[in-house]
């Protein structure tokens, strides 16, 4: 399941995923989502939840993402974007792949960043934390 929101009283962007997904697509749709709403605004920041999800996105999410974030950069350029896991994955290629993302979301203007913890997220995603 996935869910998207934003929260104009805190001025963030919500997406949670919980459980699995039958595909990248969904996830990029939701987002999608949250970017055509009325009152989204360039540059809101993004806290992702992703505490309940058992999905493992494919290797072939990474182009797709790279992708989706170079046709959106205007609408996300400036963007604080918060992962928030459980556990900070240690497998080197759940690793590695967050680290591609976030060096092709650097590159359109993105900040991307992980967290264990849902207000430390939220105090970066504000651009309170650390």
């Amino acid at each position: 399941m996935l869910q998207q929101w934003i929260d104009r009283d805190v001025g963030l962007a919500y997406l949670a995923v919980e459980g699995q997904l039958n595909a990248f697509s969904e996830f990029l749709d939701a987002l999608e989502q949250l970017l055509v709403r009325p009152d989204w605004r360039p540059g809101t920041p993004i806290v992702e939840d992703l505490r309940r999800c058992t999905w493992q996105p494919p290797a072939s999410a990474l182009a797709e993402w790279g992708g989706y974030i170079e046709a959106h950069q205007p609408l996300l350029a400036g963007c604080r974007w918060a992962v928030v896991r459980r556990t900070l994955p240690h497998d080197v290629i759940r690793s590695s792949m967050f680290v591609i993302k976030a060096e092709q979301a650097a590159a359109r203007g993105i900040v991307l960043r992980q967290f264990t913890d849902i207000v430390d997220a939220h105090l970066w995603a504000q651009g309170e934390g650390v």
